[in-house]
C-alpha cells in the first residue's frame, strides 16, 4: 500500500514493444504506474488490462504483473513503495539476459514468474 509509505517515482519514456514484458512479483513492494502520454497494456493477476493517457494501474504487492507499450511511444510515471525498489528498476532498464533478470529481481524480493 502507498498511503503514509515512504515512495518514489520516476517517469519514463517507451518505445512501441517496450516496458516490462516478463510476468514477476514484488513480495514487499507495491507499484503505481501512470499512463501520462500513450497505450500501454498491463497484466496484473491474471487480467489484462489496457490504460490510456491519464488513467493508472495498482500492483500491490505479491501480485504477479508485466507491462508493454502498446501504442504510440508511452510516458509513465511509476511510483515504488519501499523506494529501495527504484534502484531496482534502474538496474533492470539495461539488457539483461533471463538470468540476470532474475539476480535483480532476487536482490529486492522479487522474482520472476512466467
Amino acid at each position: 500500500m502507498l498511503g503514509a509509505q515512504p515512495a518514489a517515482m520516476l517517469v519514463s519514456r517507451f518505445e512501441l514493444g517496450q516496458g516490462f514484458p516478463h510476468l514477476h512479483v514484488h513480495h514487499a513492494a507495491t507499484e503505481l504506474f501512470v499512463v501520462l502520454d500513450g497505450e500501454v497494456r498491463f497484466e496484473v493477476g491474471g487480467l489484462t488490462i489496457v490504460k490510456t493517457s491519464g488513467e493508472a494501474a495498482l500492483v500491490e504487492a505479491g501480485i504477479p504483473h508485466a507491462f508493454e507499450v502498446t501504442g504510440s511511444p508511452a510516458r509513465i510515471a511509476i511510483v515504488v513503495s519501499p523506494p529501495e525498489l527504484l534502484q531496482m528498476i534502474i538496474e533492470l532498464s539495461s539488457s539483461l539476459g533471463r538470468s540476470a533478470m532474475a539476480d535483480v529481481l532476487s536482490a529486492y524480493n522479487s522474482e520472476l514468474v512466467g
